[in-house]
């Protein structure tokens, strides 16, 4: 666990970097990395996957596929044992393009929406857990001007939202 912290912390430590790497990306292609990433761990928790179509963004996709990737394993780690659904969806909205990730696990009461963004901040005991995943993505969306915020999912567990700066010109 101590490695893994140490692990994420090199990883935000980095992605202050990074930024200068910023261009027209797919975000269907960053989820698609992030899944790759997540084969073993979504085949064994029988997770119904639903991805819809995710417009492009400016941004970097190191970090765009990072912030998928914890968002899809927080809602994996905390899913439902019956039929775990985990939902991905996008949108244009104006200047932003809209992500959100929502899930019918465990949820999170109201009046911890707002700490689960800080660092080493953990809702439920879970052994695997170190505080820092939320945080990061936290980092990454404000580093890319975007906002990210946690809300009840209609599925019945969380939804987490966020926004980044859209494309201007759609890629092929």
């Amino acid at each position: 666990q101590m490695k893994d912290l140490i692990t994420d912390l090199l990883h935000e430590s980095k992605s202050n970097t990074l930024l200068q790497d910023l261009c027209v990306i797919s975000a269907e292609t960053c989820v698609k990395q992030a899944l790759d990433n997540l084969e073993s761990l979504i085949s064994h928790a029988n997770v119904d996957l639903q991805v819809g179509n995710l417009p492009s963004i400016f941004a970097n996709a190191m970090q765009i596929s990072r912030l998928f990737q914890n968002l899809i394993s927080n809602a994996i780690e905390y899913r439902t044992l019956q039929n775990p659904t985990i939902k991905i969806s996008g949108k244009t909205d104006g200047e932003y393009s809209i992500f959100s990730i929502e899930d019918n696990g465990k949820g999170i009461p109201d009046e911890k929406k707002q700490s689960v963004f800080e660092y080493l901040t953990r809702l439920h005991n879970n052994p695997g857990g170190h505080g820092m995943g939320l945080s990061i993505c936290k980092q990454i969306v404000r580093r890319h001007n975007g906002k990210i915020w946690v809300e009840d999912s209609p599925l019945g567990g969380c939804k987490f939202t966020f926004s980044l700066p859209r494309a201007k010109n759609k890629l092929s």
